[in-house]
């Protein structure tokens, strides 16, 4: 570790901190929704966004997938760069 430079391992510590509760706040407000919302697995919605006006509309189970898949993806990049980094 160069002098005055903080310790990377400190930092990659302290920078997985958010996005770990950021995940966990998805999973539960995912959670919530397909507990309290009867067929909500099977329910479809379309999203509206100005970018993106040709969306299809989406089932939440497609989202759900979508988004273990998406979590999944960062969660190989932060294993890989806690090994790279020795944490």
């Amino acid at each position: 570790m160069s002098p005055g430079l903080p310790d990377p391992k400190a930092i990659l510590t302290r920078y997985l901190e958010a996005p770990i509760a950021l995940f966990r706040a998805n999973h539960a407000c995912f959670g919530e929704l397909l507990e309290r919302v009867e067929n909500a697995f099977e329910r479809v919605f379309t999203l509206k966004h100005p970018a993106l006006p040709d969306l299809p509309p989406l089932g939440v189970g497609q989202v759900v997938f979508l988004q273990t898949e998406h979590a999944f993806a960062h969660l190989e990049q932060i294993r890989q760069t806690r090994e790279r980094h020795g944490v």
